[in-house]
């Protein structure tokens, strides 16, 4: 259910953890789709969190 990874754009690596469901949710899902939870960073800072709505930092 859990995936984490990381992505290089340009010089900067940012990690993410994802919580991803099987099928798609309207309710929970980002724009209807299978991740409800998302949280993105850049080494130790977080850029950008999802539950159920955006928290930007």
């Amino acid at each position: 259910m859990w995936k984490k990874g990381s992505i290089k754009i340009g010089n900067q690596t940012f990690t993410y953890c994802a919580k991803v469901y099987g099928e798609p949710s309207e309710d929970y899902g980002i724009e209807g789709g299978r991740i409800s939870k998302l949280e993105i960073r850049l080494g130790d800072f977080p850029v950008a969190r999802y539950d159920r709505g955006y928290q930007y930092f």
